[in-house]
């Protein structure tokens, strides 16, 4: 694929590794082939889980995230809306299978938003929950730093959604 392309082009320009790089993309290349690949040039990644990845969503979906204490929750105002984004995460026992490389901990992305009320409508919430792997362990990255990172993808997809969606390309 594309990604996997661009992973190798990264680490040659990289002097053939990808140590100290985190790669994060959408769940569509949440894959075995590239969690194998980034962890084997030495690098780190943040994936989204969905439905494409059935048996590791089934294992995310599985633990026990009301038990988890460590949320860290972030609010924020503006565009007319209220958002709430809470993230906990849990270190993988080994003998967790995932399918996917190299995995050390695993997320759950819980946001709320709540759209200012218009002339038509109330104020209105909406709910969703996200799951994510990465290959950094709790050392590396705790829940701010992997919120921020989250934060930090979302911020380039939003150009994509405009170019998509806005523009039509």
């Amino acid at each position: 694929t594309a990604v996997l392309a661009m992973v190798e082009r990264l680490a040659v320009r990289r002097g053939g590794t990808l140590a100290g790089v985190v790669l994060t993309a959408d769940a569509k290349h949440t894959t075995r082939e590239l969690t194998a690949r980034v962890v084997g040039l030495g690098g780190h990644y943040l994936l989204p889980v969905k439905g494409n990845a059935p048996a590791a969503y089934a294992v995310l979906d599985a633990l026990p995230w009301t038990k988890v204490e460590n949320a860290q929750v972030t609010r924020e105002k503006g565009h007319g809306r209220r958002e709430t984004r809470a993230i906990r995460l849990v270190t993988l026992a080994a003998g967790i299978d995932t399918t996917l490389t190299g995995v050390a901990q695993a997320g759950r992305v819980h946001r709320s938003v709540e759209r200012k009320k218009t002339v038509t409508a109330a104020a209105a919430w909406t709910r969703e929950s996200v799951y994510l792997v990465t290959s950094l362990t709790h050392r590396h990255a705790h829940a701010e730093q992997v919120a921020r990172m989250v934060r930090e993808h979302w911020g380039c997809e939003v150009v994509h959604w405009q170019r998509d969606v806005v523009f039509g390309e």
